[in-house]
């Protein structure tokens, strides 16, 4: 009876599959325009209430024999692809058990995002396939599945080349742990076969057994920790991009237009742009230098820290009234931190500006904003030269503040 009711649901499942996709492909071929974008708009409605449904059945039709389904189908996707949510379901289908979407997806990643995209998503499959066969064989996977989701999230985060490497790596690592747990395992097969032979021969049973006792020791209690740096690295990478995300919001969300330096800063503006300035010397010494974990970790530490975000109660008052030291100093700091940002996550800092600045700062590209004119010295007193005469009758100039 149990078996009979699990047929007849999953008979129910398909027929269910069978009449969306059927109604997508009837809905986009409508030679109205109007017709086509209405059902694409439900189509995209849908697909927020019933991903798993949806999206797989507009995968399958991604390269439909009618132009208009397979524009219709593309159009959608690109639609649910522009939010978080929706990017990572249609992302779930790297290891759809139909083939016909696991190719659709590809051809969509190639389209919408790049070829390196698609090799992303081929990468990955093989990878997960791998790992279930390690998991069948009980061989310890853990660290490779976590570092496999985070390259997901690179991906998401619009770094197509580092999440390609690392899904790469997931690759190449678990091929290698299931080739040396296969051979560890001949081996004790094979000394196993061995042994009665041997003790006839004259070995002695303690001589076989500490070998023996050494390799199942080791293929149990071993410790897999190849991808914990690279983990922890990615991890604090993704809190970067986080914490950058929420200061940029908050400095579009604040600022119109382009702020001018103030007559005078806040003592409070003035600390923290200080502290601004000594980070931008040290993240740049660190970049300089190589030290890529170290310059993330710095400049992550900065913008979680309590002064560096608009979030404040006493900087969200004065944000509230214009105040013009608040509105300058929050200016400098989101255009500096997604300079700094930058260096070392380049496309996911480029997508955040697009979002974020652009419209601010008006050039094209993080990589083409300049840095503020006068930058170390626009929140400190300007300098004077003054002309002093020595006791020895000498004229000299010597800096002093205003």
């Amino acid at each position: 009876m149990g078996i009979a009711l699990v047929l007849k649901r999953l008979g129910g499942l398909k027929v269910k599959e069978d009449r969306l996709e059927d109604w997508i492909v009837r809905s986009l071929r409508s030679p109205l325009e109007f017709e086509a974008r209405r059902a694409q708009r439900k189509i995209v409605c849908r697909a927020e209430e019933e991903p798993r449904q949806v999206i797989p059945a507009l995968l399958r039709n991604y390269g439909h024999e009618d132009p208009r389904v397979r524009e219709g189908v593309r159009k959608a996707l690109s639609a649910i692809s522009e939010t978080g949510t929706g990017k990572a379901s249609i992302l779930d289908e790297m290891v759809n058990p139909s083939k016909m979407v696991r190719k659709g997806l590809q051809s969509f990643l190639s389209d919408e995002v790049g070829t390196h995209a698609a090799t992303f998503a081929s990468l990955y499959e093989q990878t997960m396939l791998t790992v279930a066969m390690a998991k069948q064989k009980e061989i310890p996977v853990d660290d490779i599945t976590l570092l496999a989701d985070q390259s997901r999230r690179v991906l998401q985060s619009g770094d197509v080349m580092r999440a390609v490497r690392d899904i790469a790596y997931c690759l190449d690592l678990v091929k290698h742990r299931y080739r040396s747990s296969e051979q560890c395992r001949d081996y004790l097969t094979d000394l196993l076969k061995m042994a009665p032979d041997l003790c006839r021969m004259g070995v002695y049973r303690s001589t076989i057994e500490e070998p023996l006792h050494k390799a199942m020791r080791a293929l149990r209690d071993r410790q897999y920790d190849e991808t914990k740096d690279i983990v922890g690295l990615r991890t604090k990478e993704s809190q970067l991009i986080a914490a950058l995300c929420r200061l940029e919001r908050g400095v579009r969300e604040n600022v119109s237009e382009r702020p001018r330096p103030p007559t005078e800063l806040q003592d409070e503006d003035r600390e923290l742009l200080s502290h601004l300035e000594e980070l931008i010397v040290s993240f740049a010494s660190k970049t300089l230098e190589d030290h890529h974990e170290e310059a993330v970790t710095e400049l992550l530490e900065f913008l979680m820290s309590s002064q560096a975000g608009p979030s404040r109660l006493s900087w969200r008052r004065r944000l509230d009234r214009k105040d013009p030291s608040a509105l300058f100093t929050l200016y400098i700091v989101g255009l500096a931190s997604a300079k700094l940002a930058a260096a070392v996550l380049p496309q996911a800092v480029e997508d955040i500006y697009q979002r974020e600045l652009r419209s601010l700062v008006g050039e094209v590209s993080i990589h083409m904003v300049r840095w503020p004119d006068n930058f170390l010295g626009a929140f400190f007193p300007p300098r004077e030269d003054v002309e002093t005469t020595s006791p020895e009758g000498e004229e000299h100039n010597i800096a002093v503040d205003n």
